[in-house]
């Protein structure tokens, strides 16, 4: 009984670590604890940016 709980403690634990960095978008065995590096953050951002502001300009282009 007592390796059960232990097993079923270290699922939990792989879980909620993995869980954690594919909510952060980060490879899946990376520390979820770290800091970004601020070129991580800033090419993320701009990735996100440019797809946004190709999908508006679509968009505004098809209600024309």
């Amino acid at each position: 009984m007592k390796k059960l709980f232990v097993l079923v403690g270290a699922i939990l634990l792989t879980g909620v670590w993995l869980g954690i960095n594919l909510a952060k978008d980060q490879p899946l065995f990376s520390n979820p604890f770290a800091e970004r590096d601020i070129r991580d953050k800033a090419q993320r951002m701009a990735e996100e940016l440019y797809k946004d502001s190709k999908e508006a300009l679509i968009q505004k282009l098809k209600d024309e």
